[in-house]
Formats: C-alpha cells, sequence, structure tokens
C-alpha cells in the first residue's frame, strides 16, 4: 500500500503520535505490465518505504535504482558532527616484566621475621601489605595518564580503561622487545580485559 500523507491509515497515525516525519517524497517502487491484448505498457508507483526521524539530522533524501529489484534504495545524508576527543585521567602502574622481578628480589628481600612483633592478625596483615606496597610504590610508583575516551562504549568504566591502556601498553613494549616474559605479561592482560569486558557486557 502506498503510504499517502493525506490518507487516514495506521502507519499516519503511528507518525503523527510520534511525531515522525517521513523524508522521502519519491516512489520506492516502481512497476509495469505488459497487456499484450491491448497492445499496452502500464506503470504504476508507490511509495511504500519511508524514511522516519523527529529530529534535524537528515539534510536530504533520495531513491536509486536497483539493478535486481523494482523496489528502489532509499539513500539519505545526515548531520552527524563527531563528537571532541575527551581525555580522561586514570591512575596505573609500570608492571613491566623488569619492575615485576625488582619488586619479586626486593620482596624475597624483606624481614619478614619482624612481623613477630605484632599480635593481632590485621596487624600482622599491615605489617605485610604496608612492606609490599613500600617496594611496589617505589620501583613502579603511581601515575597519571591521560587516554582519549571518545571511542569507548558505553559500558567502559575506570578500570576497563584501564586494563585496555595496560593490554595495549604491554603489548607495544613485547613488538619492541620480542621478549618472552613481556609477550606473558601481554597474555595476561589481554585475558584480564576481556574477561572484564565480558562481565561489563553482560551487567
Amino acid at each position: 500500500m502506498s503510504y499517502k500523507s493525506n490518507v487516514d491509515s495506521n502507519i499516519k497515525e503511528f507518525i503523527d503520535n510520534n511525531d515522525l516525519i517521513n523524508f522521502v517524497q519519491k516512489p520506492t517502487r516502481v512497476c509495469s505490465k505488459y497487456y499484450k491484448r491491448l497492445n499496452v505498457t502500464k506503470y504504476s508507483s508507490t511509495l511504500i518505504d519511508l524514511f522516519l526521524h523527529n529530529g534535524n539530522l537528515v539534510e536530504e533524501t533520495d531513491v536509486i535504482n536497483c539493478p535486481f529489484s523494482d523496489h528502489k534504495f532509499v539513500v539519505s545524508s545526515l548531520t552527524i558532527l563527531k563528537p571532541k576527543n575527551v581525555l580522561k585521567t586514570i591512575k596505573c602502574r609500570n608492571l613491566s616484566s623488569t619492575n615485576l622481578a625488582s619488586i619479586c628480589t626486593s620482596i624475597d628481600a624483606i624481614d619478614f621475621k619482624l612481623i613477630r612483633n605484632y599480635q593481632s592478625v590485621e596487624e600482622k596483615w599491615n605489617f605485610l601489605k604496608s612492606e609490599i606496597l613500600k617496594i611496589i610504590d617505589n620501583i613502579a610508583p603511581k601515575r597519571r595518564i591521560n587516554v582519549k575516551s571518545s571511542n569507548y562504549f558505553p559500558w567502559y568504566d575506570d578500570e576497563l580503561v584501564k586494563l585496555k591502556h595496560l593490554k595495549n601498553s604491554s603489548y607495544k613494549r613485547f613488538k619492541r622487545s620480542q621478549l618472552t616474559e613481556n609477550g606473558e605479561m601481554y597474555d595476561y592482560y589481554n585475558r584480564l580485559f576481556n574477561d572484564y569486558n565480558d562481565e561489563k557486557l553482560i551487567e
């Protein structure tokens, strides 16, 4: 059935109720039929493919012929402005294979006998955590970096952004060095990123 803006129909009611505008004005199906007895070819044209919108993004529309159907293609030019890049600040550490090796060596050198000076489990845990964090902060201190956030999906949070940065930076480090330990580090962060990304997708 051909759409006509001045004829009541379900589609017209839907368009009116939702403040929509049809931007296609030309027929989108043109067919012909030859009547042998009359020796005449009759043509018919209908507007059955609509382009509905309720904003100001549509600059113009047109219909173009289709080589394998009597239905025409509907094409449109839209005004969509590219969003500006927004810098997102995250905190991270440089946990390269070299830094991790240094951290492990320094942890092995901790005098864990000092833990006997503490009575409660909480005090012992705080001592252990404090000693390890001192080493980590010394070798791989937290630093702020700016990353572009314009291309992130809606489910990206700060943790996912950070994991993506660590994954990408470890990949670049592996490509430059070709060291096995850097490749293992990339695999580790890549797995973390993919697992957390899948988790956020189904939340």
